[in-house]
């Protein structure tokens, strides 16, 4: 239950994050890259909390 909560908090940041930076500064060009980092970082972010969630 916990771990969901992370994993959904940090897909929803990577998400209000892509949109600030395509449309908040006008980065559209970069669509793809921005996307590959924000949700690689939410994904890998939601990796390490469930580990430490299941090692603690």
């Amino acid at each position: 239950m916990l771990a969901g909560v992370f994993v959904l908090g940090l897909f929803h940041w990577a998400h209000r994050f892509r949109f600030m930076l395509e449309h908040g500064l006008k980065l559209g060009r970069f669509d793809r890259a921005i996307a590959v980092c924000s949700y690689g970082t939410a994904l890998l972010g939601s990796i390490a909390a469930i580990w430490v969630l299941l090692t603690v």
